[in-house]
């Protein structure tokens, strides 16, 4: 099963995988483990536990969020836009380089993309006392 839709203009293709989850073996993801990528969708709770798979978000609605704080705190949301472009340069990098799907491509995320994530994850930490909870910077950071 494949869903189509659109994304910024450009046609999108949703494997099966990326339809909703049910938690039984006969839909998806229950009874595995790993990380799953996911949005804020709430079904995909029950296969996102600790002794199952650990839920992580993409990386466009962290940057969504706080391109939408941008108008309140211009320099601590250039900044995580900074760093955010940091981690798609080492992407870029993997496709410009072909080395997509390589152990080189394995080594570089290893790498460079684990330190841009590390400097990428230390900014909310360190944002976070210097925005209100219910800001556009501290609804982005929760």
């Amino acid at each position: 099963m494949v869903r189509v839709g659109l994304a910024h203009g450009r046609p999108l293709r949703l494997p099966a995988f990326a339809v909703p989850l049910r938690a039984d073996a006969a839909g998806g993801a229950g009874g595995t483990n790993g990380t799953l990528v996911v949005d804020a969708h709430t079904g995909h709770n029950a296969t996102c536990t600790p002794d199952q798979r650990e839920r992580a978000a993409y990386l466009a609605h962290v940057r969504r969020k706080i391109h939408d704080a941008q108008s309140s705190a211009p320099e601590a949301a250039a900044e995580a836009m900074r760093l955010i472009l940091d981690v798609y340069r080492v992407e870029h990098e993997d496709k410009s380089r072909g080395i997509v799907q390589s152990p080189a491509h394995r080594e570089l995320r290893q790498t460079a993309g684990k330190a841009a994530m590390d400097r990428l994850h230390a900014w909310p930490l360190e944002q976070k006392p210097q925005h209100l909870p219910k800001g556009p910077i501290g609804q982005a950071i929760n």
